[in-house]
């Protein structure tokens, strides 16, 4: 600048020649003494702020608070309130509310004082927080130019020049390069310094209209220059994305990026790797983007070079998924050795794919496939499945924990994978229960099949099968398989249990099960075998464990028994039947079931578990209670039905003494109520022997039977050898149905009576039928003389009976005797219960009357 000061600021930033004056020197140290006392002021305004503002802050806190009505208001308010006072006539309460009104007036004005005061206050810190605002600003453009004009004459001083030889250049940098142009912490601007020897300085905001950013560069016209040129690159480098192949990639970021770090210095170029340099599954296998800035020739010299045939190869080679562990080692071992072995290259596995990946030179990767190979050799397993078709085959092998797995394991360094879930297929038509997959290298693998094989062979000649109920399975088990657990332990020996098919139906382990598939399905026993296996230990051992499992099979035998009847199931049920199921019990029958259909009515099938002495005791014991149960339905009519439950006065009925003397159980049924439509029945329950004798006795005691004469001789020899029905005896006398009544009396008084005076006897007056009947039953003694008196009775009170006959009556009447008409039959009906008198005849009508 022209300027008399201009030129003084440029002698007082010249640097001091050899043997120059003081004065050239002390102006650099009265401009940062001046730099230093003006930020001491900077920061002495700017604890007044801090204060100020806690000042602000207190005063609107307590700002009171603020009246609606300004003073004008108010007081003519007042003058109004006041007028009213004095002019109006108003109540002594009316006039209080005024003077209240008036007060609370003079108040607000007062409070409005108050808060006039607080404003002016408050307004007063506002304007010192202004003042102090301006006074920073005008420190901050102080210190800057301050700041601008020591870096000046320190990089005069640096460069060894004076102040006046600095020339100084403004640069608009767009806002999307300033980033770029400053770099990370400002290296890249410290950089742009040291280099080219200018200062630097970059606005920190950009301009409102162009959105450019102002670069302020200072220094000699060389240094000048290299800036310019240097920002020129920067503004003129662009961001593009370079795909590499994972080859590439790996060349790139090996040995801690050492290639990627020196492209980037050679070039001048800024590379990004997206995903970072370490490896993740992310990009395993896949291209990799890098952002690569710089000018654009340099992006297109890194493309050439990345892409170049000589730059990087990579061989993928075939691998097994499930043998990767195996071949990258333990903890990486393995390919920590390749990696030693051949530094030049990287190796990677890929394990989506089944592929391992050798990276690097293509004469490195030939190389180094060599290696790999070998280690494949070395490392890599092979695989033989054996197929086991017998659990007992399995469990032999999984003995002791799996003793003898454990032991081909580490003899024959192999690996052994056990299956036996789901469907694993048959061999040779047997259902296979496992598959043992043998992996090893191929020098071990055969021995160790060969070690599975032999102990398999063992196995079978050892191995003893017994075959048992499928009800006797929770007994040889015993409860959480403790009992086999203790024959395993005592014997020393293995016992496992044969799984069945799982495509097949489980086997029922309770008899109402078992009871349920004979009967409704037609099962035979062989279908419900069960089967165990013994092997192991000594011969000892399992012969003894043989005997005790045959032992427990042996009483669990099943036997069916089927009633000829399901009435006779559901006696057996009930209280009739504890005799005989007590005396199953005792005979050695552990368990039975009867079958229920689905309505959970008994069928009439029972089924007995047990040993063959017991299941044949307790089948004994049920054909027993089935023939003693026998049932015999006997037609009766529906008089009798009371007749033979009745009871005499004295005595018993005539029911309890034929249950007595024949042994036979019976019921009645029908004939009890009016309007029972049931037919009339005498059930009889027993023998068929006691069913027959009291069928006959019966009809004995009804009087439907006159002698014995007729009776089946089994029958007759128990109606003859019975005292109780020896001893009875019924009498059947036909009346006239005119003298039922006077015979009856009137509401039975006459029968009442005869009742009383002969207490053994019941008399049964049948008047339904054509004649009536009177029957007397009871003690032989008894009868006879209840009849006598009937006789008796009927005799001495005589009287005239009048009887008219119709045409069909009498007909009836001669009926009785072929041989003679109706008036001669009658007179002789009539002779025959000795009626006295004369029997006179009156036709009337004429012919046919």
């Amino acid at each position: 600048p022209a300027s008399p000061r201009a030129a003084r600021r440029r002698e007082r930033c010249t640097p001091l020649p050899p043997g120059g004056t003081m004065a050239e020197v002390n102006v650099l140290a009265l401009m940062r003494e001046r730099l230093e006392e003006a930020q001491n002021e900077r920061e002495t305004v700017r604890e007044q702020l801090k204060r100020l503002e806690n000042d602000i802050q207190g005063c609107m806190k307590r700002m009171p608070r603020r009246v609606r009505e300004n003073q004008e208001q108010l007081e003519d308010k007042m003058r109004q309130l006041e007028y009213k006072r004095t002019t109006e006539s108003m109540s002594l309460q009316d006039e209080k509310n005024l003077l209240r009104e008036i007060d609370n007036a003079k108040k607000s004005i007062k409070d409005l004082h108050t808060a006039q005061e607080a404003m002016d206050v408050l307004n007063s810190k506002r304007d010192q927080r202004s003042a102090c605002y301006d006074r920073v600003r005008t420190l901050s453009s102080a210190l800057q130019e301050l700041t601008a004009g020591i870096k000046r004459v320190e990089l005069a001083q640096r460069l060894g020049v004076t102040s006046d030889l600095l020339e100084s250049a403004d640069v608009k940098v767009p806002g999307a390069k300033a980033g770029e142009l400053v770099g990370r912490g400002g290296q890249n601007l410290r950089r742009l310094q040291e280099e080219c020897g200018v200062t630097a300085r970059l606005e920190s905001k950009p301009d409102p209209e162009d959105g450019t950013v102002d670069l302020h560069l200072e220094g000699t016209p060389e240094g000048l220059a290299l800036a310019l040129e240097s920002v020129r690159r920067v503004v003129a480098t662009v961001t593009r994305e370079v795909s590499v192949t994972p080859a590439q990639r790996s060349m790139l970021v090996k040995n801690r990026a050492a290639l990627l770090q020196e492209l980037c210095s050679v070039l001048n170029v800024r590379i990004d790797v997206r995903g970072g340099v370490r490896r993740n599954e992310e990009t395993q296998g896949k291209n990799t983007i890098l952002d690569v800035t710089g000018v654009p020739d340099a992006i297109a010299a890194l493309e050439a070079h990345l892409n170049s045939p000589d730059f990087a190869a990579e061989e993928r080679l075939p691998l097994d998924v499930e043998q990767i562990g195996r071949v990258v080692g333990k903890g990486g071992e393995n390919i920590k050795k390749l990696q030693t072995a051949y530094p030049a290259v990287d190796f990677d596995v890929d394990r989506d794919h089944g592929k391992f990946v050798i990276r690097g030179t293509p004469l490195e990767v030939s190389r180094a496939r060599i290696g790999v190979l070998a280690m494949f050799e070395e490392v890599l397993e092979v695989e033989e499945v054996i197929k086991i078709t017998n659990s007992a085959h399995l469990s032999a092998l999984l003995d002791k924990q799996g003793e003898a797995l454990k032991a081909v394991r580490s003899e024959h360094e192999a690996r052994l994978d056990l299956e036996r879930e789901g469907d694993l297929g048959t061999e040779n038509g047997k259902r296979v229960v496992a598959l043992i997959k043998v992996r090893a290298p191929v020098a071990r693998l055969g021995p160790a099949a060969q070690s599975i094989r032999d102990r398999i062979a063992v196995c079978d000649r050892e191995l003893v099968r017994i075959e048992v109920m499928c009800v006797a399975v929770p007994a040889i088990f015993g409860k959480g398989g403790s009992n086999i657990k203790r024959m395993r332990e005592e014997h020393g020996v293995i016992i496992d249990y044969e799984q069945p098919d799982p495509a097949a139906a489980a086997k029922p382990r309770l008899l109402r099960e078992v009871v349920g598939l004979k009967v409704e399905k037609g099962v035979r026993d062989e279908d419900l075998l069960e089967v165990f296996n013994i092997h192991g230990g000594d011969a000892d051992g399992r012969a003894k464990a043989v005997e005790e499992l045959q032992e427990i099979a042996s009483n669990s035998r099943l036997e069916m028994f089927e009633f000829c009847e399901g009435e006779l199931v559901r006696r057996f049920l009930s209280s009739e039947g504890e005799p005989t199921r007590k005396a199953l019990g005792e005979s050695g029958v552990g368990e039975w079931c009867a079958h229920r259909d689905a309505e959970g009515s008994a069928t009439g099938a029972v089924i007995l578990k047990g040993s063959t002495e017991a299941l044949a005791n307790g089948t004994h014991h049920l054909s027993l209670f089935e023939a003693a149960n026998q049932i015999l339905a006997m037609d009766i009519l529906k008089e009798d039905v009371a007749a033979l439950s009745s009871s005499p006065s004295e005595g018993k009925s005539a029911l309890a003494v034929i249950q007595e003397a024949t042994g036979t159980r019976m019921r009645l049924q029908g004939g009890g109520r009016r309007g029972d439509t049931e037919d009339a029945k005498a059930v009889l329950r027993g023998t068929t022997a006691a069913n027959e004798a009291a069928r006959y006795a019966i009809l004995q005691e009804l009087g439907y039977l006159k002698d014995v004469a007729g009776v089946p001789e089994a029958a007759a020899t128990v109606l003859l050898a019975s005292e109780a029905l020896q001893a009875r005896k019924t009498a059947a006398l036909p009346l006239c149905a005119t003298a039922v009544g006077p015979l009856i009396g009137q509401g039975g008084s006459n029968i009442k009576k005869l009742l009383k005076e002969f207490p053994k006897v019941l008399i049964d007056v049948l008047n339904n039928r054509e004649p009536s009947v009177v029957r007397v039953r009871g003690p032989t003694e008894a009868c006879d003389a209840c009849v006598e008196h009937l006789m008796k009775t009927l005799t001495e009170e005589a009287d005239v009976y009048t009887q008219t006959i119709t045409p069909e009556g009498m007909q009836t009447l001669a009926g009785m005797d072929r041989n003679l008409d109706a008036f001669t039959a009658t007179q002789s009906l009539a002779e025959t219960f000795g009626v006295v008198g004369e029997l006179s005849e009156q036709r009337r009508g004429g012919r046919g009357g």
